[in-house]
């Protein structure tokens, strides 16, 4: 389930777009694997704060045995990690050093675990009242144009954007087969490696008025700058009066047709407009019919567009994004 959507302003500058980007596109294979999963919950672009200290998180996954933090990050040629977990860009014969994803996502894990610990007596059962280390997993996704180059290592945190999703999902089926009486047959009767591989993966799981309060506690300590509003803004993600759901962001009223995405701009092609989407870069064909059963048509005012039918009805329907 898709809680939050990466929201706020498009950046301007080169590397600002290239970052931007990259988080758009592992939100999309986030989206594509989770969004009907029901125990599965994430949030894109989650900014939260303790006592004077902020952590940006690209992507969380919140799930019942804990939280995947997923630092996105993009480059046009390879980044390289050696032994001693230093980091490099490397573009063409240019090489110069970078600060290491793994540890800035390390940092961002630590500020949620406080933050979590500070409120666990309200988020958690009387019978296990804190979080646990083993309870968070940090993960960087390096985007598809760009390339790893492991020098004598080789880092679990440190993955393709598109093995994300398939590492989160294999994580999660250890944690199910260790996890009840499944699990506990498997420690007592399976080989000796099997026995060892499922204590280690056996945890306390949230219940669900844990990850409920968990989801609905993480929305309101958001306080990433909200999109500014259009007459399409997509909805923001937000909790009913029921205590017991997570209301995800809903699909808004212009949509990408392969993803449900509403980061869209209408583009000019050879022979009419339509969508772009920004997340899976597909297409989707912009059709107005008004209410009297005729083709409207659309013109353009700077960045604002309108459908008008010969009939008199007329509209705003779309405001590109500067």
């Amino acid at each position: 389930m898709i809680v939050k959507q990466k929201q706020g302003s498009t950046p301007t500058d080169r590397f600002g777009k290239a970052g931007d980007k990259a988080e758009k596109q592992m939100a999309f294979y986030l989206r594509r694997e989770f969004k009907e999963s029901k125990d599965v919950f994430v949030f894109n672009d989650l900014k939260i704060k303790r006592e004077g200290e902020t952590a940006q998180i690209d992507h969380l996954v919140l799930h019942r045995y804990g939280f995947f933090i997923i630092e996105s990050k993009s480059t046009t040629g390879k980044i390289e990690v050696n032994a001693r977990n230093e980091f490099a860009r490397v573009y063409s014969t240019k090489r110069e050093g970078m600060k290491s994803p793994i540890r800035q996502a390390e940092m961002q894990r630590d500020l949620l675990h406080k933050l979590l610990n500070d409120n666990a007596k309200v988020l958690r059962t009387k019978n296990d009242n804190t979080f646990r280390p083993d309870y968070f997993h940090v993960l960087v996704a390096i985007a598809d144009h760009g390339e790893i180059a492991r020098v004598d290592t080789d880092p679990p945190e440190l993955m393709k954007a598109d093995a994300v999703a398939v590492h989160i999902n294999d994580q999660l089926e250890k944690r199910r087969n260790a996890s009840g009486f499944k699990g506990a047959m498997r420690a007592v009767f399976g080989s000796r490696e099997d026995s060892q591989e499922s204590l280690g993966y056996v945890i306390r799981s949230f219940d669900e008025d844990e990850i409920r309060a968990i989801g609905k506690f993480l929305l309101a300590q958001d306080v990433s700058p909200k999109k500014q509003k259009s007459s399409v803004a997509r909805p923001a993600a937000k909790v009913v009066k029921d205590d017991n759901v997570i209301v995800p962001a809903s699909k808004p009223l212009n949509a990408c047709r392969h993803c449900d995405s509403g980061n869209l701009k209408v583009v000019y092609g050879k022979y009419s407009r339509y969508f772009k989407c920004g997340d899976c870069d597909q297409n989707t064909t912009i059709d107005f019919t008004c209410r009297c059963g005729a083709k409207a048509k659309i013109s353009k005012r700077g960045n604002r567009f309108t459908w008008k039918c010969e009939c008199g009805n007329d509209d705003l329907f779309f405001e590109n994004p500067e």
